[in-house]
């Protein structure tokens, strides 16, 4: 989508990975919460691929928050793939279905409450799209039964959402001329699997038998190995400078 040169300098939207699933293309990205001057939070964006008109256009808040509280709200990479049986039974998914992996870092309190400068504090998080879909329908749905605001006021006036009496709204609905673009309040939001003291700027991940492995790069340049045991726990077992 084109947005006008404007909108590009009052409201900066930093793209960090995009990929496709099921259908669906999505785009990982930090930017501001309101189009005021605001702190900074991730989302994930997604648009159906037949859809030439972007009504299917649609934006949620994606969240990895520590269990001490930590908000590590600004997204630095992604990968999508597949996870071991052990960590597909702990999502409730198959070993065939899809999985994001995907590294956060909190903002750089030195640089003041609105800034996308990530810190040193970092984590890893996991989520499984089918778990996303979901999230993204069941904003859909509460939009379309008329419940809060479109959103998205930086592509255009944000106005109610209208009850379109629809109840037939599944996980591959692509839109329709009203509610859109659509940005929905409700995040999808997982524990970090586990949390760094540096800077993690890349990831990957294979699965091996029952076990999944990230490889997640840091921006003092050394590739740490992890085991991801769960969506809430692993275990880091090597550190390799490069």
């Amino acid at each position: 989508m084109f947005v006008n040169s404007l909108a590009r300098e009052r409201y900066p939207i930093n793209y960090i990975h995009g990929f496709a699933s099921e259908g669906f293309s999505y785009f990982l990205t930090s930017q501001m919460r309101h189009t005021s001057p605001s702190p900074y939070h991730s989302k994930l964006v997604r648009v159906c691929h037949d859809d030439s008109d972007y009504y299917s256009y649609t934006e949620i808040p994606i969240e990895c928050k520590g269990r001490d509280g930590t908000d590590y709200s600004l997204v630095q990479a992604a990968y999508v793939g597949k996870p071991g049986s052990d960590l597909a039974a702990d999502l409730g998914v198959t070993a065939q279905d899809d999985v994001m992996f995907a590294v956060f870092s909190a903002p750089d309190a030195s640089e003041g409450d609105i800034t996308s400068k990530p810190s040193r504090d970092s984590a890893l998080c996991v989520y499984s799209l089918k778990n996303i879909r979901r999230k993204f329908m069941s904003n859909i749905q509460r939009c379309f039964s008329g419940e809060g605001a479109r959103g998205l006021d930086f592509i255009s006036p944000s106005l109610r959402c209208i009850n379109t009496k629809l109840t037939q709204i599944g996980e591959q609905f692509c839109g329709l001329d009203v509610n859109t673009p659509l940005g929905g309040e409700l995040p999808i939001a997982q524990s970090p699997v586990l949390t760094f003291d540096s800077l993690l700027t890349s990831v990957t991940a294979t699965s091996t038998g029952d076990f999944t492995v990230a490889f997640l790069g840091t921006a003092e340049g050394s590739l740490k190995k992890a085991v991801v045991e769960s969506s809430k726990s692993g275990l880091e077992y090597a550190d390799i400078p490069i």
